[in-house]
């Protein structure tokens, strides 16, 4: 768990580390801090797993869910990745090949 408050921290702030990955693990290290801290929290950063969606919703109620910059990066190149593939096959009718307009600029826009 991190802490990614601006202000006090100029950095983000490890706040503890926990065994699992999983929905449960969360919530019960969510229930273990008092109702004070759990109130404070107006904003949890998460991956996309429902897992962790689920115990914010549980013991976070006035928190707002934000997917956390890094897996939306990853998410949008993916995206891109696949609309590039499509096209690419609608068009020549193969996957990509050296000399491939679409798959000459793949890195150009996985950068953009």
């Amino acid at each position: 768990m991190v802490d990614l408050t601006r202000g006090l921290h100029p950095t983000a702030r490890l706040l503890d580390l926990v065994p699992g990955r999983s929905g449960k693990a969360y919530r019960n290290w969510l229930d273990e801090r008092d109702d004070e801290f759990r109130k404070r929290v107006e904003i949890a950063t998460l991956d996309p797993f429902q897992g962790y969606k689920n115990a914010i919703d549980d013991q976070l109620e006035d928190a707002t869910c934000v997917l956390d910059a890094f897996h939306i990066a990853g998410l949008a190149g993916a995206a891109v990745d696949d609309v590039r593939r499509r096209i690419q096959q609608e068009t020549l009718g193969h996957r990509g090949r050296k000399g491939d307009p679409l798959y000459g600029i793949r890195h150009i826009l996985r950068a953009g």
